[in-house]
């Protein structure tokens, strides 16, 4: 509120830069960031939103790498400028384009522990992989080691709560991991994490046990130890699913 007026303000420049944006996406960048660079010195509580905005108007042209660029000072923004949020980030998240995997997804989870309660971290995190992966993204592998390292700062074992709600909401995301790609993608310690989770889901549901049967993780490297490790991860995970009889004999895949 007690920016009204400067909001207001901000409009037409931004409807404007709009238009321009669909013939000139570089002249729009710079002028949008010129307007950044001013409310960084004057107003920096208003920063993130205005540059969430930004990239919103180039992704609309299809300018990627303009679009990434503002949310990633966008992120930086925030961190600068606490309280925030939450919602509105995960929000922002689906204004980029669909291919763009930004860096700073590596980091999203350090953001929110530095500004969370851990619970409260892990379950942020975990709204933002669910929604990331049931929006059709490309897999991202960093939210879902984020969600790990979180799990265990936080003394959870993802699946295992006693609150309905909070078991619901980890089994949704394992099911939005998988359907995307990237539990396949994630590192080892992901699958640690979530491993009595898929125990129980491929136990108890066919449609996830038939997506673990057929699901070899992504070597950490091109190598033959990598290789023989991932080879074993799915091996781990078919036993405790209870599919290690033959796949033609098995009823059940």
């Amino acid at each position: 509120p007690a920016h009204r007026d400067r909001v207001v303000a901000l409009l037409p420049g931004l409807r404007g830069n709009e238009t321009l944006a669909e013939t000139k996406p570089g002249r729009a960048s710079d002028a949008l960031t010129r307007v950044a660079d001013d409310l960084a010195r004057t107003a920096p509580e208003l920063l993130p939103v205005y540059l969430d905005e930004c990239c919103r108007i180039l992704a609309g042209v299809g300018s990627d790498s303009y679009a990434v660029r503002f949310f990633e000072r966008a992120r930086a923004a925030e961190a600068a400028t606490p309280p925030a949020d939450e919602a509105d980030v995960v929000e922002a998240h689906l204004r980029l384009p669909h291919g763009a995997r930004p860096a700073s997804l590596t980091r999203h989870h350090t953001a929110l522990a530095a500004r969370l309660a851990p619970t409260d971290a892990y379950r942020w995190q975990r709204r933002l992989l669910t929604t990331w992966c049931e929006s059709g993204r490309r897999a991202a592998p960093a939210l879902a080691a984020g969600l790990a390292d979180l799990a265990a700062a936080a003394d959870l074992t993802p699946g295992a709560g006693t609150d309905p709600a909070e078991r619901a909401a980890d089994e949704r995301a394992v099911r939005a991991m998988l359907a995307n790609g990237t539990l396949e993608a994630a590192a080892d310690p992901v699958w640690t994490a979530l491993g009595p989770l898929l125990d129980r889901l491929g136990r108890e549901d066919p449609e996830v046990r038939r997506a673990l049967v057929l699901l070899v993780p992504e070597p950490a490297r091109d190598s033959a130890k990598a290789k023989a490790a991932a080879a074993a991860r799915a091996v781990t995970t078919l036993a405790g699913i209870g599919a290690t009889a033959p796949f033609t004999s098995d009823p059940q895949t």
